[in-house]
């Protein structure tokens, strides 16, 4: 799949709206959990000049989940859901798939 303009806006507003959408009673909780995903930071890092980046996995329908390279701060997502929702909840699972990461299991 040759991934397009359009599709970069599609799913780039999926990750918007997944960020805004955390407006739930644990939405912070939510928010923290994905900076950690994303960063191996429990918080945003305090240099401003640091770049976070999103990737995009290749079109394989094994490729469900979101992945994080935290030295590089790079957020690789899946291209496969069409609907925001199961983007969404593949996301989520990716984030509390990570939480048990970093020597906690």
């Amino acid at each position: 799949m040759v991934i397009t303009k359009l599709l970069l806006q599609l799913l780039l507003n999926k990750i918007f709206m997944f960020i805004n959408t955390t407006g739930d009673a644990n939405g912070n909780e939510t928010l923290q959990a994905l900076v950690l995903f994303w960063t191996g930071y429990p918080s945003l890092p305090p240099d401003m000049a640091t770049k976070m980046y999103v990737k995009y996995l290749e079109n394989d329908l094994n490729k469900v989940l979101a992945e994080a390279s935290t030295c590089s701060m790079e957020l690789s997502v899946p291209i496969v859901h069409k609907q925001y929702s199961v983007f969404k909840a593949y996301l989520t699972k990716s984030i509390s798939y990570g939480k048990i990461g970093f020597g906690k299991m």
